[in-house]
């Protein structure tokens, strides 16, 4: 008997050095992608992840740090993972539904985002990503619908504007395109995206 708690002991004792160690990876993983070190960042959370498999964080921010080096399916890879260890989470199912639609896997990305908005409800963040599917399947008219419901949800954001715009462009209605492009530029809070298509569109 005392030698068994011993042992037991010993192997608690083993495992929290094991979870201290991942964390430890793991916070150093979030300094290295808050610093925008995104290559450190992965070597980090990949050493979280030897140690412990497990954590669907170490996963999705991997997959973040994937995402800003543009290796959409490593990403999506690590989305999937994160996912099957957290199921009922939606900002992980998100993120998947972009990266599934960054590999053209559009179907998929459809699939993920309805699932998020029968769970979690609408978003314009939420309607802007099927709309942006919707374009790239070149069904403009759904592309259309799904990006005036994301201006209905939030009026003041730039992105869907953009969107919509060059949706309306696609369809041959530039004075659309060009109202459009007045509000995302009124509305933008960062860069120049929609000022650079209105120079090159409506001037």
């Amino acid at each position: 008997m005392h030698k068994s708690i011993l042992l037991a002991f010993a192997l608690l004792f083993s495992t929290s050095v094991i979870a201290q160690k991942a964390d430890y990876y793991f916070e150093q993983g979030n300094k290295s992608l808050n610093e925008q070190n995104n290559r450190d960042a992965i070597e980090y959370y990949l050493q979280a992840i030897d140690l412990d498999n497990t954590n669907w964080t170490y996963y999705y921010n991997c997959g973040m740090a994937y995402y800003y080096l543009s290796d959409y399916k490593k990403s999506l890879n690590c989305f999937d993972i994160a996912y099957n260890l957290a199921p009922n989470n939606m900002e992980i199912l998100s993120n998947r539904g972009n990266m599934k639609d960054a590999v053209g896997d559009y179907q998929g990305a459809l699939d993920d985002f309805e699932k998020v908005l029968d769970k979690q409800g609408a978003s314009w963040e939420l309607y802007n990503s099927i709309g942006i599917v919707y374009d790239n399947l070149k069904d403009y008219e759904n592309a259309l619908k799904y990006f005036t419901l994301s201006i209905k949800e939030k009026t003041d954001q730039s992105a869907a504007y953009d969107n919509r715009a060059m949706v309306h462009r696609k369809m041959g209605n530039t004075e659309a395109c060009c109202q459009d492009l007045k509000l995302a530029i009124k509305y933008t809070e960062y860069g120049q995206r929609a000022q650079i298509h209105f120079n090159q569109y409506c001037n």
